[in-house]
């Protein structure tokens, strides 16, 4: 059968590893964050797997959890603070129609772009309204998408890719 912990907050690799083995469905309501570790060892849950708590995940535990077969059950991960990875960006794309990411301050950084194109994927509306910082490629590919709602572009801050200043090729959408 089932088997809910639903006080259960934080865990050790160990506890992971061998709740991994429980045949059933896992319910972990009140974890919050999966670390790379905790992650890779959960997607192995033979199971459902019941992530409700989550706004915090490692690329490495989302790259994992996206190769599982069986269902996975989240609700928080709309609540992550960034989204940096693209495994991060595909795994909210994968488990929600409409995605609004009320806490992303900022696409930025070296992977903003590949973050952006996956986004762009989600079936349903995509949800920015946070954002104050974005790097001009992420801002061209978000611009792109029918169903987004951002911020008023002139509230953005653009800023440059590392290695790729804002140059005169660059035509600034607002």
């Amino acid at each position: 059968g089932d088997l809910a912990l639903d006080s259960l907050n934080e865990m050790a690799l160990e506890v992971a590893i061998a709740l991994a083995q429980h045949r059933g469905g896992l319910w972990l309501p009140g974890i919050t964050s999966l670390s790379a570790e905790i992650g890779k060892a959960l997607a192995g849950t033979p199971n459902s797997l019941v992530l409700t708590g989550v706004s915090d995940i490692a690329p490495e535990a989302a790259a994992a959890l996206l190769a599982r077969t069986d269902p996975i059950v989240f609700s928080s991960l709309e609540y992550v603070p960034q989204v940096t990875s693209p495994a991060v960006a595909e795994l909210i794309v994968k488990h929600f129609e409409d995605v609004s990411l009320a806490h992303v301050t900022s696409l930025t950084g070296p992977a903003a772009a590949d973050v952006a194109r996956i986004l762009v994927r989600t079936r349903g509306t995509l949800a920015l309204r946070s954002l104050e910082h974005v790097s001009p490629q992420a801002l061209e590919i978000l611009l792109n998408r029918p169903k987004i709602e951002l911020p008023e572009l002139a509230d953005l801050k653009i800023v440059a890719e590392p290695g790729q200043p804002v140059g005169d090729d660059y035509i600034d959408p607002r």
